[in-house]
């Protein structure tokens, strides 16, 4: 079922799970920028507080961008946006046993560059 996520829709669940390994998949059609220029498709929060996994629609740079929140900082990884207007799936995978560790991103099952 697709879903519009203008204003304030979300889907909410009890999960909490903190693997240190993890994969994020999302099928996405945009059709405008989103919410103050940071259109948000997911967000994973451990326990209500600051978000710790976010991947967004950067307007003003043009991308998308995943972030993942340390304890003392963010990372941050831009991609190329895929054409608007269109289905896409993105699959974000990430291992957070090493600040070192950058996340591997498909778009429609290929892997992108990514830039940090």
């Amino acid at each position: 079922m697709a879903r519009s996520f203008a204003s304030t829709n979300r889907i909410a669940t009890t999960f909490g799970g903190t693997n240190t390994v993890r994969s994020w998949g999302i099928w996405t059609y945009r059709a405008g920028n989103g919410g103050n220029g940071f259109g948000r498709m997911f967000d994973k929060r451990n326990d209500s507080s600051a978000q710790t996994e976010n991947l967004f629609n950067d307007v003003s740079s043009g991308n998308y961008s995943f972030s993942y929140g340390w304890s003392t900082t963010n990372g941050r990884w831009d991609f190329a946006r895929p054409a608007a207007n269109e289905w896409h799936h993105i699959l974000v995978t990430y291992d957070d046993s090493s600040v070192l560790n950058d996340p591997i991103v498909y778009v429609d099952g290929s892997a992108v560059s990514t830039s940090e």
